[in-house]
């Protein structure tokens, strides 16, 4: 307690840095969105990030392409509806684009891709860098995911 009253720090550097990667990863496991499943397009459910199975796979027809997106439920499920009756209105949504260009880093990575995906400001592209440089949810990947975060506020402002 001397030693560190003498430099003026309440909690040593390592402790703090442990601090803040306990805080982000709480953070990003308790994010809530809305999964849905890319192939049968039947499945459509509202999970936090930590109730996800590793790897994600859809209850009905056992495919790992789930798309995720933060959306409302009920929106999601008119959109997968328009595509399974081949409306071109579907094919063009957002929502549709998302789910599918979120399904195919989920059907690679996993979990893990879920996790990068719910931090804020981060697209697709951005948790793929991620991914690409760390597959698993460790201090690094959860460094990689808040550095993502920077250049996203840096971009908006």
């Amino acid at each position: 307690w001397e030693e560190r009253s003498l430099n003026f720090e309440p909690v040593s550097p390592k402790r703090m840095k442990r601090l803040i990667l306990g805080s982000v990863r709480a953070r990003l496991l308790s994010e809530e969105r809305t999964f849905g499943c890319a192939d049968c397009k039947d499945w459509v459910e509202i999970k936090e990030v930590h109730e996800l199975s590793q790897p994600p796979t859809c209850p009905n027809c056992g495919s790992e392409k789930i798309g995720m997106v933060e959306k409302e439920k009920r929106s999601v499920r008119r959109t997968l509806d328009k595509i399974k009756e081949n409306s071109k209105k579907g094919e063009r949504s957002k929502i549709w684009k998302e789910i599918k260009k979120t399904s195919d880093l989920i059907s690679n990575y996993g979990k893990p891709a879920a996790v990068a995906l719910v931090g804020k400001g981060v697209t697709p592209s951005g948790a793929e860098g991620i991914l690409e440089k760390e597959t698993e949810i460790t201090d690094k990947f959860l460094d990689l995911i808040i550095d993502e975060e920077k250049k996203s506020l840096m971009r908006k402002y």
